[in-house]
C-alpha cells in the first residue's frame, strides 16, 4: 500500500467518523477553495504541497504521520484500539474495493505512457533482437552484392580492353 493508499483510506475514515462530510469538504478545510486541485493531490496527479501533512495533522491531531508517510504504525495515535481496528477494516476493505479503481489506474497510465507493463518491455525487447538479426543479415547481403557488383565490372572492363 503505498502513501495515496493511506490518504484515501484516512478519508474514508474521516468521512465515516464524522470529521468531514465528504473528501471536499476536507480539501475546504486544509484550504483548498478547488476540490479539483485537492483531489489531483490525492490521487498523484500533482506533487503533494509542502505543507499537506501538517495541514491534515492540524485537522487530524492525532494522525500518526509515520503511518501516513511509509506505513509504519497505527493511522491514529493516543491508543485509540477501536478506531484503530476500525481503520484496519476500512483499510482492508479499500485494498478489495478499490481493485478496479487501481486497475484502471494502471490502465491510464499506461495509456498515457507513464508506465508500461513488464511483460509488454520483454516483447519489445525481442522484437528489438529479431530486427537486428534482420539487420545483421541485409548488411551482410549487401556486402556480398557489393562484391558481385565490382567482380562484374572488373569483369566487364578486362573485356573491353581484350
Amino acid at each position: 500500500m503505498n502513501k495515496l493508499d493511506r490518504y484515501k483510506i484516512l478519508i474514508r475514515h474521516l468521512t465515516k467518523s464524522g470529521v468531514v462530510a465528504s473528501q471536499r469538504e476536507l480539501g475546504q478545510k486544509m484550504g483548498y477553495n478547488n476540490p479539483s486541485a485537492f483531489s489531483q493531490v490525492i490521487n498523484g496527479k500533482t506533487q503533494e504541497p509542502k505543507l499537506f501533512t501538517q495541514k491534515l495533522k492540524d485537522i487530524v491531531p492525532n494522525l500518526n504521520l509515520e503511518w501516513l508517510e511509509n506505513g509504519t504504525g497505527s493511522m491514529l495515535g493516543d491508543g485509540e484500539e477501536e478506531t484503530q481496528q476500525t481503520a484496519n477494516e476500512e483499510s482492508a476493505h479499500h485494498i478489495s474495493a478499490e481493485d478496479k479503481t487501481f486497475s484502471t489506474m494502471l490502465v491510464d497510465m499506461m495509456n498515457t505512457k507513464q508506465i508500461a507493463p513488464y511483460g509488454l518491455l520483454e516483447e519489445k525487447d525481442r522484437e528489438i533482437a529479431e530486427l537486428n538479426r534482420q539487420i545483421g543479415k541485409l548488411e551482410a547481403l549487401l556486402e556480398v552484392a557489393k562484391k558481385g557488383t565490382a567482380q562484374q565490372v572488373g569483369n566487364a572492363a578486362v573485356a573491353d580492353v581484350g
